[in-house]
């Protein structure tokens, strides 16, 4: 894994935004059924939207970034990017995680998300180059990962250096910052110390309260 600063990604080099985006809604029985007789794809669907992304566009994207700081999203910009042998940008779109695609800094600051490109576990792709409105990738992203029971590779936010650079686009330094905070911790807990003073000074941070979780 490697991390590339905002600021040394060239103006015209390209950096895009692969993320998995799964549903809430568990399958059902009826839905199992359905497509238990449709094989699966071998290859990773993140990675594979892309690379799909990337010959759409037909640009060659030198970093990846990721979608928000989540615990799919994250892994995925990290692990597509040590596969493809290229760095993921030390940044993010959202500053924490969201429960929605166009919860992001991308589409605050004014930029389009789209064209963007998807492919499901199943193999199946697809590239949509315009929407009637940002919330409209939610809903068709969503809908189509229902259909691939909760499994979808996705590629948004291709960005040129000079846009990555725009005040206000990416949160910078979030995935170093992230880095620092989990290194506290590990720390403090090897030597004993208190990890969440640890994590507190590392991050920022401030008790709001302590408890004990009984339920």
């Amino acid at each position: 894994f490697e991390l590339l600063a905002v600021p040394d990604l060239g103006d015209e080099q390209w950096a895009a935004s692969p993320y998995g985006l799964g549903s809430n809604a568990a399958p059902t029985v009826a839905d199992k059924n359905r497509f238990a007789n449709v094989p699966r794809a071998r290859e990773d669907a993140v990675e594979s939207s892309f690379r799909l992304l990337s010959t759409f566009l037909r640009r060659p994207f030198v970093a990846t970034i990721a979608g928000e700081l989540g615990p799919w999203s994250t892994a995925a910009a990290l692990s597509t990017a040590a596969r493809l042998n290229i760095p993921t940008l030390d940044a993010d779109r959202v500053g924490r995680a969201t429960p929605e695609a166009t919860q992001d800094s991308v589409s605050t600051a004014g930029l389009s998300t789209v064209p963007l490109a998807a492919v499901t576990g199943f193999g199946d792709s697809l590239i949509i180059e315009k929407v009637a409105s940002g919330s409209r990738v939610e809903d068709l992203l969503r809908a189509v990962s229902v259909a691939s029971l909760g499994e979808l590779g996705v590629t948004d936010a291709a960005l040129s250096g000079r846009d990555a650079r725009r005040p206000g686009v990416l949160v910078v330094g979030s995935l170093s910052h992230c880095e620092n905070i989990g290194r506290a911790c590990r720390r403090a807990l090897a030597t004993h110390t208190d990890p969440v003073e640890a994590v507190l000074r590392a991050g920022g941070g401030y008790r709001v309260f302590a408890g004990e979780v009984v339920d």
